[in-house]
């Protein structure tokens, strides 16, 4: 993992905060109404100064944050604020919304899920302006490719909506993930809790304690995004209330069933401890036992064992099997009683 410092910089300065990426970033414009769509990709020389809209509104999508002469010249395009071009390119920093009389800017964490794997959780910032929405994210691929098709479709109310419609289906989309992906972890800490029921392993244990660490960086990432959804439902402006509510309900059931997961982590986690230790304690106590057994034979062999000339069980006739059969009797009677008393 690959970091720049912006140690002693100013405010605004625009330097990439993130994982070393060397992809060239991608640029692609879909511009919209209700008569159509235009499907437009640009380069990373385009002169933004020559931006023009093909039709009423337009959707761009920046892959790829790590170029500040690409950030710089959209902001000055679209007379974006340094600071917020600054947390564009920060994938550290917190989700969070701003307002302004220019534009609405979110940053959220979208994931990368696969099933069975950890969560990769990748910066994904959004600029909403009157007829213009911009989305960037960290590197090329994404969960909006059947929102694009609809798009280019027609399917929908998208091209008649405005541009707050638009936006509220990308975080709609990325929402959806995080439901996804408590899904995905659910079914982990299942199988887990399941293989802990019959037997525990050293893998069992790592494996939670990975799981416990994803669901901790999970939260990070969705309750700020719960304070943006909340805001959004609160906004006068987006002219769509209603669906950023409804959509601010699914993030306070992502919450709840990342709380949920957390405590099932937990007490698997106690779980496995607790079994450990009692595996432990029943090595420990079968050790006991035979100790226990061998404690009175090896009394009898050191008393026997002293090579005294005056000792007259040494001049038996049948003193090795009566010793014998002695510390024979000994062992059954104390397996006798530890049956009795349920140690074994």
């Amino acid at each position: 993992m690959n970091t720049t410092s912006k140690r002693g910089l100013d405010p605004g300065s625009l330097v990439y905060i993130g994982s070393e990426r060397h992809q060239t970033p991608g640029i692609m414009v879909y511009h919209y109404d209700e008569t159509g769509c235009i499907k437009e990709q640009l380069d990373l020389s385009f002169n933004w100064n020559h931006f023009q809209l093909k039709k009423e509104k337009a959707w761009i999508t920046i892959d790829g944050i790590h170029e500040p002469q690409l950030i710089s010249a959209i902001g000055r395009f679209f007379n974006i604020d340094q600071l917020t071009l600054e947390d564009i390119m920060n994938t550290r920093s917190r989700p969070k919304l701003e307002v302004n009389e220019y534009y609405h800017f979110a940053c959220m964490k979208a994931l990368d899920i696969k099933p069975d794997l950890p969560l990769v959780l990748e910066q994904f910032s959004i600029l909403i302006m009157n007829n213009v929405v911009i989305g960037f994210q960290e590197q090329n691929g994404d969960s909006f490719h059947a929102l694009r098709q609809k798009l280019e479709a027609g399917i929908g109310k998208i091209r008649q909506s405005n541009s707050f419609y638009l936006a509220y289906l990308m975080l709609d989309t990325l929402v959806d993930d995080y439901l996804l992906a408590t899904e995905n972890l659910a079914k982990r800490i299942e199988l887990i809790e399941s293989m802990l029921t019959k037997q525990i392993q050293q893998h069992q244990l790592k494996a939670l304690l990975k799981i416990r660490r994803e669901l901790f960086d999970f939260k990070l990432a969705t309750d700020p995004t719960k304070e943006i959804t909340s805001l959004l439902s609160k906004d006068k402006e987006t002219g769509i209330r209603k669906y950023f509510i409804d959509l601010h309900d699914h993030m306070l059931f992502v919450g709840d069933q990342i709380q949920f997961q957390r405590e099932i982590v937990s007490n698997s986690l106690d779980l496995y401890h607790a079994m450990s230790s009692d595996k432990t304690n029943q090595v420990m106590r079968l050790l006991t036992i035979i100790t226990t057994i061998f404690v009175p034979m090896t009394f009898i062999v050191g008393v026997y064992g002293m090579n005294f000339e005056n000792m007259p069980e040494l001049k038996w006739t049948n003193g090795y099997y009566l010793t014998w059969g002695v510390m024979a009797i000994l062992t059954l009677l104390q397996l006798r009683w530890f049956k009795k008393n349920r140690w074994i």
